[in-house]
C-alpha cells in the first residue's frame, strides 16, 4: 500500500515545503513493511473519509490490525519510534541552525567588529595627520616669514651697497673728469 505521508498530518499547505519535505522524508526512510503507526493512521483516515466518526474509525482499524498481530503496545511503540525520528530531525535542524548562525551571523558580526576597528584606526591616523598638517602649516608660516625677512634684509643690504657704490663710483668718476680738465 502506497501512502502519501502529506495526507496523514492534517492541513499542512501553509507549512514551509522544504522543511515539511525533510520531516516527511525522515519518516518515510524509517517506515517499515510491517503494519505500524503510519499504516494504522492511514486506515483510520480512510474510514473517516467514509463518514465514520473518529472513535468508530479507530476501533475498526484496530480490530482489522489486531488480526495481523498488532497490539496496542506495538502500535504505541511504533508511534514512539516515529517521535524519536522527529526528535532526531529536530536535533539535526538545531545543529544546522547553530552552524548557520555561527557562519552567517556571528561571522558577519566579527567582520563588522573588524571593519569598525579599521575605521577607528584610520580615524586615529587622520587625526594624527591633521595634527602634523597643523604643525607643518605653522612651520610653513614661519618659513614664509623668515624668507620675507631675509629678502627684506638682502634688499636693504643691496640698497645700501648701491648707495655706497653710487657714492664712491660717482666720486671717482668726478675726480677723473675734474683731473682730466686740470691736467
Amino acid at each position: 500500500m502506497q501512502i502519501d505521508l502529506k495526507e496523514l498530518f492534517g492541513d499542512i499547505d501553509h507549512l514551509d515545503k522544504k522543511i515539511l519535505l525533510s520531516l516527511l522524508t525522515a519518516l518515510k526512510e524509517n517506515h517499515g513493511k510491517e503494519f505500524d503507526y503510519i499504516k494504522f493512521k492511514k486506515s483510520v483516515l480512510s474510514l473517516q473519509e467514509m463518514d465514520i466518526d473518529e472513535i468508530t474509525s479507530v476501533k475498526s482499524a484496530y480490530a482489522t490490525a489486531s488480526t495481523m498481530g498488532i497490539s496496542k503496545d506495538k502500535l504505541v511503540k511504533s508511534g514512539k519510534q516515529y517521535l524519536t525520528v522527529l526528535v532526531k530531525e529536530k536535533e539535526k535542524f538545531a545543529d544546522t541552525l547553530k552552524r548557520q548562525m555561527a557562519a552567517k551571523v556571528e561571522g558577519k558580526l566579527e567582520e563588522a567588529k573588524t571593519i569598525k576597528k579599521t575605521i577607528a584606526d584610520h580615524q586615529k591616523k587622520i587625526e594624527q595627520m591633521q595634527k602634523e598638517i597643523a604643525l607643518f602649516t605653522k612651520k610653513l608660516e614661519g618659513v614664509d616669514q623668515k624668507a620675507a625677512d631675509a629678502k627684506a634684509k638682502i634688499q636693504e643690504t643691496r640698497d645700501k651697497f648701491v648707495e655706497a657704490y653710487d657714492q664712491v663710483y660717482g666720486a671717482v668718476e668726478e675726480d677723473i673728469e675734474k683731473w682730466g680738465n686740470i691736467l
